[in-house]
């Protein structure tokens, strides 16, 4: 990482660099390199830019099946160490009680909490359910609610009425949009 690319990066302002997740420390290990190694060299070059990582609390199943408790304390408080200030949290099943545990468990560890909505393009997740999700969030203590179109459904006439339902249950907090790109609708 040169000392001309860190300075592109302070002028572009960037909100956060995302820099660690499942799948990048799956990389590294199966490389036989140290993930946290590039923390620290990215946190000397990012000139202030908060560093995200993403925690999954359901990471592998048949060897971790739920990242929670002590053990989800422990990883924020190496991330915390390791220059990390935000933490996407996402659980797939979307169990609120774990969320709003592991939110407080990075608040605690002096992390900023985004937790992460799953975007479902069926007609059982209107805006209502959207609406209550957001609220849940919010209410769990969330300083971010990031809704992740995985799948890269998220089509734009979706979006007015879906992000005035999320404003409505937020409540001001701020919102995120995480999409993919393989339909091209992202």
């Amino acid at each position: 990482f040169a000392a001309d690319k860190a300075s592109v990066l302070k002028r572009a302002r960037l909100a956060a660099i995302e820099v660690l997740s499942p799948a990048v420390i799956a990389q590294c290990l199966g490389r036989g390199e140290n993930p946290l190694q590039r923390l620290t060299a990215l946190r000397e070059r990012a000139n202030g830019t908060p560093l995200r990582a993403t925690v999954n609390l359901l990471p592998a199943h048949g060897r971790i099946d739920v990242l929670a408790g002590e053990t989800l304390d422990g990883w924020l408080r190496v991330l915390a160490r390791s220059g990390i200030s935000e933490v996407v949290l996402i659980d797939p099943q979307l169990d609120f009680e774990r969320l709003g545990n592991a939110v407080q468990l990075a608040l605690a560890n002096g992390l900023s909490a985004i937790a992460a909505l799953p975007y479902v393009d069926d007609h059982q997740h209107g805006n209502a359910h959207y609406s209550a999700c957001a609220a849940r969030l919010a209410q769990a203590g969330a300083q971010r609610i990031m809704l992740r179109d995985e799948a890269g459904l998220l089509h734009v006439d979706r979006l007015p009425g879906l992000l005035a339902a999320l404003r409505s249950g937020a409540d001001g907090t701020p919102l995120d949009l995480h999409t993919r790109c393989h339909t091209g609708l992202g």
